[in-house]
């Protein structure tokens, strides 16, 4: 995630935002490891597992398009 911004508020939303969701452990939920700053390139990273399945859109576009599949031969 690039910082782009200056500084401020949204900044400390996200890091909020993460502590909270290190904080989650469920069966449903992607667990985040550890996180951590580059202030050179001002790059925020986000440590979490790796999905093999790919990610939470990918599966979501290919739930539609079955859905869309199954209803069409209806």
């Amino acid at each position: 995630m690039e910082l782009t911004m200056p500084p401020g508020a949204l900044t400390d939303d996200i890091r909020s935002e993460i502590c909270t969701m290190r904080m989650l452990k469920h069966p449903n939920l992607v667990n985040v490891h550890c996180s951590f700053v580059d202030q050179e390139k001002q790059e925020m990273w986000i440590v979490m597992p790796y999905l093999a399945a790919g990610s939470c859109s990918y599966a979501l576009r290919k739930l539609s398009s079955a859905l869309s599949s199954m209803a069409s031969r209806q």
